[in-house]
């Protein structure tokens, strides 16, 4: 996946150390990311969008084979819809079990060419079964 960290990081005149500190990461693994070392997997694209105050498609270039702001509009809309349920339902999902849903909606709503209401009804109902797991 081709991103943008670099680009960005270097024009707000960012420094990596206090980054990675805010990440919570190494300092030498959010190097291996920005410079291509390491993948970009959700997780991180989540992490960094959170850090850096952005949304996660001003950071990714998705090619998909769709225009890519069809990929960034329905990655953020999926994004949302998890976060919306979340909100609704009082569930807090650590970091990787959120990324690994964002993803699962995202393929799935791509796969099944799912309309946007059928995604929403999709991300809600995980979320709600996540919450049933946890009770």
């Amino acid at each position: 996946m081709k991103h943008r960290l670099k680009e960005i990081i270097t024009a707000r005149g960012l420094t990596l150390r206090p980054l990675a500190k805010e990440m919570e990461e190494d300092y030498s693994d959010v190097c291996r990311v920005i410079n291509g070392q390491r993948k970009l997997t959700i997780e991180w694209l989540l992490k960094f969008s959170r850090v850096l105050n952005i949304s996660p498609s001003e950071i990714v270039d998705l090619d998909l084979g769709l225009p890519s702001t069809c990929d960034q509009a329905l990655m953020g809309s999926v994004i949302g819809f998890v976060y919306e349920a979340c909100d609704e339902v009082g569930v807090t999902l650590g970091p990787k079990e959120l990324a690994s849903w964002i993803s699962f909606i995202y393929n799935d709503t791509i796969r099944h060419n799912l309309s946007v209401e059928q995604t929403r009804n999709l991300a809600f109902s995980i979320v709600k079964a996540t919450q049933k797991g946890a009770a």
